[in-house]
């Protein structure tokens, strides 16, 4: 993912910007925006900071994925569980939006996994 939405996700979340960079597509941006807003409301919800630290978040057989640490004792480990489940949530959304672009996309393979849409499988993306 370019630098500059990197900063985006780090201004809007600022516990991102602990994290390592974010190696995946630009596509997957939104994807991304939805994971921190979902991580954040679920310390909010609790009345914790975030202490999240991303060791790494990039693209693993064509699905993203999110590698995390976490104070997992707090409140009888609720707040870890709901963490799994979001990681869960949203790498398993990735499956269907294309890494590129970020519209429509399915899971395919030319030697390798990859999530694209119809016109960037063509080639048709330029970015």
């Amino acid at each position: 993912m370019n630098g500059k939405l990197e900063k985006m996700l780090e201004d809007e979340f600022p516990f991102m910007r602990r994290a390592p960079g974010c190696d995946c597509g630009n596509g997957w941006f939104e994807l991304l925006r939805g994971f921190c807003a979902d991580i954040a409301m679920a310390y909010k919800k609790r009345g914790f900071e975030p202490d999240i630290d991303i060791l790494q978040i990039k693209e693993k057989f064509g699905q993203l994925r999110f590698y995390y640490s976490a104070g997992f004792e707090r409140d009888g480990g609720k707040l870890s569980k709901e963490l799994d489940r979001i990681v869960r949530k949203w790498e398993k959304e990735s499956l269907t939006v294309c890494e590129l672009c970020g519209a429509k996309g399915s899971l395919r393979t030319v030697g390798w996994y990859q999530v694209r849409c119809d016109e960037c499988e063509a080639g048709k993306y330029s970015k």
